[in-house]
């Protein structure tokens, strides 16, 4: 599969949230990205069968602050990191442990060159079933690298959408023909979900299709955080009818996981119960679930 454009890139260590962050703007077009290549045994017409897959991301990009400093990390040569992506549209997680390579390294550039790319990293990995996935909706980009099917599913029959967990005293919760109800009775209930994605400087687009609201607080969340759990940035948009209901946060600095929560309800003053469906994080504002 062929690059179409990547807006941002970020290399990094699940054990101690260590990133490392390029930007398209220092990223050539012609980078292949991701890219997924059947290696085949017994290659003859008519003869071919698959017996392995290799599994490859190659940037080439121009900047040499970014270069020096992943390079220079102590664990640049161990398989340590994995990746995130943003495509045009789209979005990629490598969550393989992996080594990065650097396949060019030019020393100078020839200033009557048209190619100021300098360097190029890659890294591989030889599987038939990698943990590697790209998608329109980043929820189901999670799902996929988290062992899950669907975006939005219950696959396991606990009446709660698969990855997600409880918020406030939940009194009952049902997950039937595609829609989660969640009931309470006194404080605050929800439902959230964490995503690492240690991407900065991306805005993206939160929704959630509200089927029944209750007469109290209705709200759904966005929040970026640390390594270490703090929030870095939050949002919260009001929910006053049913639809589907949206809001937009770029993420900040330092940046590695996302904290949704959907079918918030505060200050309850009584017995109610909230109901919805399919979450999307999407980009160019976009509010339309997608399940791929």
């Amino acid at each position: 599969m062929s690059n179409p454009g990547l807006l941002a890139v970020s290399f990094y260590k699940t054990s101690d949230g260590t990133t490392y962050q390029i930007d398209g703007a220092n990223v050539a077009t012609d980078s292949e990205g991701y890219k997924k290549t059947a290696l085949k045994l017994n290659a003859t017409k008519g003869n071919e069968r698959v017996k392995n897959y290799e599994h490859r991301f190659s940037v080439r990009h121009n900047d040499s602050t970014f270069h020096s400093n992943f390079t220079g990390d102590a664990d640049f040569s161990n398989r340590s990191w994995r990746i995130a992506w943003v495509e045009f549209g789209a979005f990629g997680k490598w969550n393989e442990d992996s080594r990065v390579i650097i396949d060019s390294e030019k020393i100078e550039v020839d200033p009557e060159s048209e190619d100021v790319f300098p360097y190029t990293l890659t890294v591989r990995v030889i599987s038939n079933s990698a943990n590697i996935y790209r998608g329109k909706n980043l929820h189901y980009v999670n799902a996929r690298t988290n062992g899950r099917d669907s975006a939005w599913q219950d696959s396991n029959a606990d009446n709660l959408a698969d990855g997600y967990t409880e918020v406030g005293t939940i009194t009952s919760k049902t997950f039937a023909s595609g829609s989660q109800t969640i009931e309470g009775s006194t404080g605050s209930i929800a439902i959230q979900k964490v995503m690492v994605f240690p991407v900065s400087g991306i805005e993206l687009t939160s929704s959630f299709d509200w089927q029944t609201i209750s007469a109290y607080t209705n709200n759904q969340r966005l929040t970026y955080r640390s390594f270490a759990g703090a929030s870095l940035d939050s949002n919260q948009s009001n929910v006053s009818g049913i639809g589907v209901n949206g809001h937009s946060l770029t993420s900040p600095s330092n940046t590695y996981d996302i904290l949704v929560q959907y079918l918030r309800v505060d200050s309850i003053g009584g017995a109610t119960s909230v109901s919805g469906k399919d979450p999307a994080i999407r980009l160019n504002e976009s509010e339309v679930y997608v399940d791929y």
